[in-house]
């Protein structure tokens, strides 16, 4: 199911922090990566995948992150159910620059 009329958005309860494997701020270009999943019934996020970005190390550190969020899940009809979750994320380090770090 997707948000809008009858069916309320999930609220997040919980977001774990998302360490970067080392400090990219010196060494990276950053950018944007796009997520898309699934926060079911019982508020977990799954199905979650890539849909815009690199897939390195950095974007597989974020969806560690955003797997193990909590949320209280989407109603309809005061009924808990599994909607499309999408996600952004900015300043993600998605490539390498020339020079030294």
């Amino acid at each position: 199911m997707r948000v809008g009329g009858e069916v309320s958005a999930p609220k997040l309860i919980s977001r774990p922090k998302h360490p970067w494997p080392n400090d990219p701020t010196q060494c990276y270009q950053l950018g944007v990566a796009a997520f898309e999943g699934v926060v079911d019934r019982n508020g977990d996020v799954t199905e979650l995948r890539l849909i815009k970005g690199p897939d390195n190390e950095f974007t597989r550190a974020a969806r560690e992150a955003m797997a193990r969020q909590k949320f209280d899940p989407a109603l309809y009809r005061g009924k808990p159910v599994d909607v499309i979750y999408h996600a952004t994320i900015n300043h993600v380090p998605i490539k390498k620059v020339k020079g030294p770090c």
